[in-house]
């Protein structure tokens, strides 16, 4: 086998790996899409994606002040899935008995 054959065979074989490489795809990623999120009182937020795919829920910040020390912790809605009509509401956790959380700030997660 001369030597110009034998290039074109691994030029080949090459040629066909890549096509294998460039034939496997991996799938698109979930999007929520057109999402809102916001203060639905003073312990709780929510969020809402009205299209898209894949998952979201609502987080709140919420704070207590005890002795002039501000403390925070996060609350957490359900997983709900895009494009359903349903909201994910966050409450705020309990501080203990004698001190409520209040809301602070909201964000929204997407999956």
């Amino acid at each position: 086998m001369n030597l110009k054959k034998s290039a074109g065979i691994a030029g080949a074989i090459v040629a066909l790996s890549g096509a294998g490489l460039v034939a496997t795809g991996s799938p698109a990623l979930a999007t929520p899409q057109n999402c809102t999120h916001g203060r639905a009182s003073s312990g709780s937020s929510i969020a809402y994606c009205p299209s898209g795919t894949g998952e979201f829920l609502a987080r709140v910040q919420c704070q207590v002040t005890i002795s002039g020390k501000t403390y925070y912790k996060s609350g957490y809605g359900s997983w709900e899935t895009a494009g359903r009509g349903v909201s994910s509401i966050a409450y705020c956790p309990k501080w203990d008995s004698s001190h409520n959380m209040t809301y602070y700030t909201d964000s929204i997660l997407l999956s």
